[in-house]
């Protein structure tokens, strides 16, 4: 059974499975890059509680980080939630954190500071959201890497 994960080496398998496929040239490897496809796919769009970072890599320099739904999504609306948003170094150091109590899914503007007011340095760093919606009781947490530019 083919499993959805997130792998690093997501890049390097593919392109072992497309080597295969141009050496045997067999319908089987085909049927497998296929399906690894669909599956992937059906992992990255069809869950609408998706959250993101945006832009891009984010060039703290000129704009800020928003961080919310994917834009149109309305699975959070009229939702009473509460959202801990948290920024970790690839260290593991936290940078940043912020609580936040709405109805809804409120979107954060983050301009790159710490938590001591300190501009953060360019690189890789992991955010954390933990959503619990209040009503239900319901935690759902996610895990999402962003780049940071100058």
């Amino acid at each position: 059974m083919l499993k959805l994960r997130q792998d690093p080496n997501m890049t390097f398998n593919l392109k072992k499975i497309f080597i295969r496929l141009l050496i045997n040239r067999k319908l089987f490897y085909y049927s497998a890059v296929i399906m690894l496809f669909t599956v992937i796919s059906a992992g990255i769009y069809a869950d609408s509680r998706k959250i993101i970072v945006y832009p891009s890599p984010v060039n703290i320099n000129r704009e800020s980080a928003s961080i919310g739904p994917e834009p149109g999504n309305t699975y959070y609306s009229g939702l009473n939630l509460k959202v801990k948003f948290s920024i970790y170094s690839v260290s593991g150091d936290l940078v940043f954190t912020r609580t936040v109590d709405a109805a809804g899914f409120p979107v954060l503007h983050w301009r790159g500071y710490d938590n001591n007011g300190k501009k953060v340095s360019q690189g890789l760093y992991i955010l954390k959201v933990v959503i619990e919606n209040k009503d239900t009781g319901t935690v759902d947490i996610q895990k999402i890497r962003f780049l940071i530019k100058k």
